[in-house]
């Protein structure tokens, strides 16, 4: 077995010989610096029974098309004609930035993006 550490979680390959996990992550790990994983903590576990097959749950996750209509408060708080999925050859990175308040708006956003670089 091969096990790795990044970002504070553990990796597990059953493969002894794998090439380092490091290898395998692409641009991942600069894309990821800007998050200070140290500092989160765990705020809770949910668990869903799922009667599907989980390659068109899988699927379903990776295309934002139904966000709109599927995830109405989470398309008020997104810019989403900035959505953008970005294949790789181990993973996939999807990403929005969410929107400042925008007039007509009843409340405060909670969550403020950071000033693009």
């Amino acid at each position: 077995m091969r096990i790795e550490e990044w970002f504070n979680l553990i990796f597990v390959n059953l493969d002894g010989e794998a090439p380092p996990l490091r290898d395998s992550l692409g641009e991942l790990p600069a894309q990821a610096e800007k998050f200070d994983f140290s500092s989160m903590k765990f705020s809770e576990r949910r668990t869903y029974e799922m009667n599907c097959n989980w390659k068109t749950y899988i699927d379903n996750y990776l295309e934002g098309y139904h966000v709109p209509s599927v995830h109405p408060s989470l398309n008020r708080e997104i810019n989403y004609s900035a959505y953008t999925v970005e294949p790789h050859s181990n993973y996939v990175r999807q990403w929005t930035p969410i929107r400042g308040a925008q007039s007509g708006d009843a409340a405060p956003r909670r969550y403020q993006h950071p000033e693009p670089t």
